[in-house]
């Protein structure tokens, strides 16, 4: 029993691997990258239609992502709030502020969106929140 512990306990157990290794030969997570891939597709569809409608260019850009799930915003010079991730939190909007994701301190300040967690309505909520929330900043 000692030997078949340590064998479990020092690596991944056989049965995972087992059910990891037919999941990947039966083709079904090349459907499961599919179908992600569709709805990772919708999300920043809804994502860009709602920061369009409700960010004026006065308040903040962005660019639409050559691929993956996040959105970068960069704040115009006016917002003057120290943290747009502590700022939108009090909107109830979860953002990774942009500073976190550099040596040293950008001029600038910017916020990273991720698309990947929310549906579409919580997506399309989170904008509208951001939009407001960045109209009431002064910027």
């Amino acid at each position: 029993l000692t030997t078949l512990k340590t064998i479990f306990d020092l690596s991944t157990n056989s049965f995972s691997q087992i059910l990891v290794y037919n999941f990947l030969k039966s083709g079904y997570y090349e459907l499961h990258l599919r179908r992600c891939m569709r709805e990772y597709r919708k999300r920043m569809k809804t994502a860009l239609k709602a920061l369009k409608e409700y960010l004026p260019s006065e308040v903040a850009s962005w660019s639409e992502p050559l691929g993956g799930y996040t959105i970068w915003i960069k704040m115009s010079e006016a917002f003057n709030e120290t943290s747009p991730e502590e700022y939108l939190l009090k909107f109830g909007v979860l953002v990774a502020d942009g500073s976190r994701f550099y040596i040293t301190q950008p001029k600038e300040k910017h916020f990273r969106l991720s698309i990947s967690g929310c549906n579409e309505s919580v997506i399309a909520e989170g904008v509208k929140r951001i939009g407001k929330a960045l109209n009431n900043s002064g910027g």
